[in-house]
Parts: structure tokens; sequence; C-alpha cells
């Protein structure tokens, strides 16, 4: 009994193995099939881009939209507030930005084809300083040429006239509207009142910028500080190398007082200027004075012209010049004055 029962054990176990060895094979057989139905995968090619010329672009970009990114413009900058709000009416929501009553971004334009009135660039390149009213003709004609560069019109000192404004009436053959007016003048006078550009020690320039604060009209200002010269009864007394440090300084404050001169109706030759030069220079030139004059003889007394060596422009580098050959040394630059 116990064989029998032996014998069919050994019987079924050898019926299951023989059971999961088929099963085995037939999953192997699935796999396999599955392996050999996938399709190879296809090779993907990235499209050729267009060239042209040796500016070819990276991108595959349409060619509408590239002319569109072409022709894109800057938007305008903000125009300036007369009213002193910041803000710019074309864009209601804007968050105002006010320093002393005028927008901190001070690059404006506008519709009337004026260039722009760039407030910011100014403050920044005006390098220019207020040193009495002796030298007001060239702090003038300093700020002149700096200030049209950048939107701030001045009129040519020469064309100026008792009360007439000094604010042009056009730009280039256009009209200057009284709203742009008003934006050169509150930027002139915020550059005015600068410590740096009028120092607090003139007293006099001073008060004139502390009486028109309430207008905050910069032309008027300036008005006011040339107004002195521009009165043709008013004398003013011809410079000395005493008065000055060097013999530059000195051709400065002359060319200044020449200038006053012809704007008073007092015109001068250029013989009458360079005697008039030498007459205003001490006594420790005189080597390079008699050479000036030693050239001036060379003419006649009705002859307006001068040699050019001894010009108004070029006598600072001529007397330089021949006091170093009559003495063997150079002119001490340190005069004796304040």
């Amino acid at each position: 009994m116990h064989r029998e029962l032996y014998t069919t054990s050994e019987d079924a176990l050898a019926t299951l193995n023989n059971q999961i060895g088929e099963v085995t094979t037939q999953l192997m057989d699935n796999i396999n099939h599955t392996t050999s139905t996938v399709e190879p995968p296809v090779a993907t090619t990235v499209p050729d881009v267009p060239q042209s010329g040796s500016n070819a672009s990276r991108w595959n970009i349409d060619p509408q939209y590239r002319d569109h990114l072409k022709n894109l413009k800057p938007s305008q900058p903000p125009m300036f507030d007369p009213a002193g709000t910041g803000q710019n009416p074309a864009l209601p929501n804007q968050i105002p930005s006010v320093i002393g009553g005028m927008p901190a971004n001070m690059m404006y334009t506008s519709n009337d084809g004026l260039p722009w009135l760039q407030f910011d660039n100014l403050i920044k390149r005006a390098k220019i300083q207020y040193s009495g009213q002796d030298d007001i003709i060239v702090f003038y004609n300093q700020l002149h040429n700096i200030a049209n560069n950048y939107g701030v019109f001045i009129r040519k000192l020469q064309m100026m006239k008792t009360d007439m404004s000094v604010c042009p009436k056009e730009y280039n053959g256009i009209e200057i509207t009284e709203q742009r007016r008003k934006q050169m003048g509150n930027c002139l006078y915020q550059l005015l009142q600068h410590p740096d550009i009028i120092p607090m020690e003139f007293t006099w320039a001073r008060n004139i910028i502390d009486r028109f604060a309430e207008e905050n009209d910069g032309y008027e200002v300036l008005y006011a500080l040339v107004a002195p010269i521009l009165n043709k009864d008013e004398v003013l007394n011809a410079p000395t190398t005493q008065d000055c440090h060097d013999i530059h300084e000195y051709s400065k404050k002359f060319n200044s007082y020449i200038k006053c001169e012809a704007l008073a109706g007092r015109l001068y030759t250029e013989r009458e200027q360079v005697f008039l030069y030498i007459k205003g220079m001490d006594a420790s030139f005189l080597p390079a004075i008699t050479r000036v004059q030693a050239l001036l003889d060379t003419g006649t007394t009705k002859d307006s012209k001068v040699p050019d060596a001894i010009t108004i422009k070029r006598l600072p580098e001529s007397i330089d010049k021949f006091y170093k050959q009559a003495t063997g040394q150079p002119i001490v630059r340190a005069m004796s004055g304040t």
C-alpha cells in the first residue's frame, strides 16, 4: 500500500514539472513574437534654416513675424507734465514720481517736432560754474552751448537786447510753444539754483535765484544776470593781469570785456584790441610786451589788421613764447592777484 502511494506521488510531481515547462515555453514564444513585430524607430531630422548671406538666422522664424520685429519702435518716453503731477496723461494709472515739484524722469518729448528735453543729461554734463559778473559773458556762452544740445534752447547773447526773452521764439524754424517754454524754463531754473553752478558765495546772483523761486523760471534768472551788460549806458572797466592768476585767465576776462563793449555798441578794431590788451598787462611782462609792440609797428596806424601771431586768439600763446625767448624762462603762472 505504501509502495503504491509513493509511485503515485512521483507520477504527480513529474506531471507538474511537465506543465510548468510547457507554460514557460509558451511565455517565451509570446515574448519573442512581440519583439519581432515592433517597428524600428524613425530617425527625425531638423528642417534646414534658410540662409541669407552672412547674416543667417539661428531660428526658423516666420518671415512676416521677422519683419514685424524689425519694424518695432521703442515706446515714446513720458511727456513732461507742467502741472507737476508727474503723470503722463496717456497713462492715467501711472504712479507719480515727483522730486521738488518736477518728475524724476526728466527726458521729455512733445508733438511739436522739437528735440527731446533731456534734463537728466544736462545736469550730468553741465560742468560750468558762475564766477562773478566779470565773467558773465563766458558763463552765458558756455551755458548756451551745452543747454541747446539737450533741448533747453537759449538765445545767442549777440542777439539779446533789453527786455528781450532769453528763450528764442523758434528753433531750426520750428515755433517754440508756451508749454515747451515753461518746461525749459523749469529745467533751467533747477540747473541754475544748484550751488555747484552758482555758488552760495555770490550773494547778488543767489538773491536773483530766490526772487524767481515761485515762478520757477530759469529764463528770468538768466536775463537778470545779463541785464547789466545789455545796458549801453553802463561802462565796464577793462581787466588787468594783476586781477588774474595767469595770462590765460586774463585773456578770458579780456574777451568777455570786448563782447560786453560790442553789446553796448562800442566796437574795436583788431589793432585797437591788441593795444588795449597789452595796456592791461603789468611790468613783469615787459619783454613780451616789447615784442608785441614791435610787431604792431610793422603796419601803418590806418591798418586795422595785425599779424597772425598777435591776434587776440593767439596772443596768450605768443606772449608765452616771446617771454621765454627774451628771458630764457617761462612765465610764472601764479600772478600776484586775487
